[in-house]
């Protein structure tokens, strides 16, 4: 298996992709199954629908929270990053091996089980009672061989590139969505008899079944009526299907790498995601008791709920309909489930806490070694579990994890209170604008001598005075504000107050011809380089490894990379530069070519020269800082000490 170079992800996956990859990964068999549990539990409507309504807040609350963490650290990983900088490696090191061993594996077994029940709907002979090998130890059954297929089909496609396992997610999402949309519409608009007022007729009733075994050996069910701290305790049992059937929507931040301005992006797709996903389910369950006595809901034939429903719409045909539609449900889900997951291993790997291989990318740029493993994992919890057993597992763990991380989000505002974070679990009244004003820049810029302008710093006391000067915008951008307050005197006595969003300011990094001093005809093409730019090249370059030792996870800057990166991004060109001029930089033998001919510009010459020259690199350095070589732009002029802002030809 060749590898790549670099071993580095490649951004291919838009806002779009990141929001079919959240949804997709959520929608998998549950939402057609688990509602019969929960009715059985709780034993009525109103409580039906509390469940699924507390899973959806508790869903896309959790969502939110970990829009504020994907912002602080966009890379591939996701909650086991989160945990490592929350508390320690020791917090990620479970969190890894538990997500491998049972959440992300056992998800995915359970899922390809689910597919198979399913199929066997329409091909009987891969059902569960079809024994095609018995070992002694372990019968393996056609549904189980099915589930393994799937895995290993998909896990193979997702070798191949994330551009595969991206059209497989967004097709089959659509698909799903579109299916449920439709199923929800056809359930309220063409039954021939509604329950909906049966079932609501005693909707805060709780109740749970009882099942008893006279000594007979007949079976009878009844009801119990609950209540008080009973209730909550049945609650909670039943809220285990709910929350199985939405969770896996963090799976979006594991491929955080790979996804396109991750810092807006993972965030808004987690919000949609979650909110067009708990939208569907809960207008699913208002579907089954509009078509279904609560009766039937709760006793449907082996929980399949959406089957009982079909079939009251649709007849016959209802049972094919909804089986295609759990296989498209099921396919697609596992395809967001494996396509995410060896990211966790590839980044535990690279901190030394998970097998070397899956540390490194195929040719097609993802983690292939990770993807195998993880497939052979799942493939044994195919043939060792039942849809149940796995689901329970899954539940607890999943659910301790996600707690840990979500206290994790208050550790890391005091521990990193300076990260950004484009979006905050808590909204903040410090985004309210009072008042209006039209144009914010022209505002700032005509704002009277001595305002006083308050920095929102984000501690404790967050504002800090600075007094305006013509330089007042630039002081806040190199202090890298994300937003301010204004306070002026209106001329009528009143003093106001506005709470404005800098970024509406700042204007785009821009480059400039400054010419180099003392070198005649010799100009370069230089980039500003902000400090969060700068940052950013930093952490790009920078390397993680658990020191064994130690204990801990060491951090060291990549210096060769970083000076190609930097180069990279400040020296986009230059014009006039002779081969003599060499000889002010660095030894050379200009023997062989012409002094006065010029030497052309390249990304490696430009990373040769400030490699190898003090000269060079310094004055790149004063030139990219210096904010007035930039504020001048091609008005030409002298610029102090950096060089001269050249005039474009």
């Amino acid at each position: 298996m060749s590898t790549t170079e670099t071993s580095e992800f490649k951004p291919r996956l838009g806002a779009l992709d990141a929001t079919m990859i959240v949804a997709g990964s959520m929608i998998g068999s549950g939402i057609f199954i688990v509602s019969a549990d929960i009715t059985r539990n709780v034993g009525s409507a109103g409580w039906l629908v509390v469940a699924w309504l507390l899973t959806g807040f508790m869903t896309i609350t959790a969502a939110l929270s970990y829009g504020e963490l994907s912002a602080m650290y966009p890379k591939a990983g996701g909650q086991y990053v989160y945990l490592q900088k929350a508390y320690n490696p020791l917090v990620g090191f479970l969190y890894g091996w538990s997500f491998f061993s049972v959440i992300q594996t056992a998800t995915i077994a359970a899922v390809a089980v689910a597919f198979s029940k399913f199929t066997a709907y329409l091909i009987p002979s891969v059902g569960e009672s079809n024994i095609i090998a018995d070992l002694g130890f372990i019968k393996i059954s056609a549904a189980q061989a099915l589930a393994i297929c799937l895995i290993i089909f998909l896990t193979y496609t997702n070798t191949r590139g994330v551009k595969e396992g991206k059209i497989i997610q967004n097709t089959f999402t659509f698909t799903k969505l579109i299916s449920l949309f439709g199923l929800v519409l056809v359930g309220f608009l063409f039954t021939k008899h509604s329950y909906w007022n049966e079932n609501w007729m005693n909707a805060f009733s709780a109740q749970t079944n009882v099942v008893t075994t006279a000594v007979d050996g007949v079976v009878t069910n009844s009801w119990l009526p609950v209540g008080g701290t009973a209730l909550i305790g049945l609650m909670s049992a039943a809220m285990v299907g709910s929350i199985f059937s939405s969770d896996s929507w963090n799976t979006v931040t594991f491929i955080a790498g790979e996804i396109k301005n991750p810092q807006r992006n993972i965030g808004l797709s987690l919000f949609l995601g979650t909110s067009i996903v708990t939208l569907i389910y809960i207008s699913t369950n208002l579907m089954y008791l509009h078509v279904l006595p609560l009766n039937e809901i709760a006793f449907a034939e082996n929980d399949r709920v959406a089957i009982a429903a079909a079939n009251k719409v649709m007849g016959n045909i209802g049972t094919i309909v909804i089986a295609v539609m759990i296989m498209i449900s099921t396919f697609g889900c596992n395809n967001g489930l494996i396509l995410t997951g060896s990211r966790v291993y590839y980044t535990m790997a690279k901190d030394g806490l998970f097998f070397k291989k899956t540390g490194e990318l195929n040719k097609n740029e993802v983690p292939a070694y990770g993807l195998w493993i993880q497939a052979f994992v799942a493939s044994i919890l195919c043939l060792s579990g039942k849809y149940g057993d796995l689901l329970t597992m899954v539940s607890f763990v999943g659910v301790l994890f996600y707690i840990l991380t979500i206290i994790g989000i208050f550790i890391l505002r005091k521990k990193e209170p300076n990260l950004p974070r484009p979006y905050k679990a808590v909204i903040s009244m410090r985004g309210t604008v009072l008042g209006n004003y039209g144009d914010k820049r022209d505002f700032i810029s005509t704002m009277p001598e001595e305002t006083i302008v308050l920095l929102h710093a984000g501690r404790r006391d967050p504002y800090i005075p600075i007094i305006k000067t013509d330089q007042s915008l630039n002081t806040l951008k190199k202090l890298g504000a994300n937003a301010v307050k204004v306070q002026y005197e209106t001329g009528h006595g009143i003093t106001r107050n506005e709470l404005m969003d800098l970024k509406k300011l700042m204007v785009d990094t821009k480059a400039v011809w400054v010419d180099f001093p003392g070198l005649s005809g010799f100009s370069v093409e230089a980039a500003n380089l902000s400090r969060k730019e700068l940052n950013g090249l930093r952490k790009k370059c920078t390397a993680q490894k658990f020191d064994r030792k130690t204990r801990a996870v060491v951090e060291s800057l990549d210096e060769e990379k970083f000076v190609t990166e930097f180069s990279r991004a400040t020296i986009k060109n230059w014009k006039g530069f002779k081969y003599k001029y060499l000889e002010d930089f660095v030894l050379v033998n200009l023997s062989a070519v012409d002094p006065e001919a010029q030497l052309p510009y390249s990304q490696d010459n430009a990373k040769l020269l400030v490699t190898n020259s003090s000269e060079f690199d310094t004055w790149v350095n004063d030139t990219v800082f210096d904010l007035e070589n930039f504020r001048s732009g091609a008005a030409g002029g002298n610029v102090g000490t950096t060089g001269k802002v050249a005039q474009e030809s």
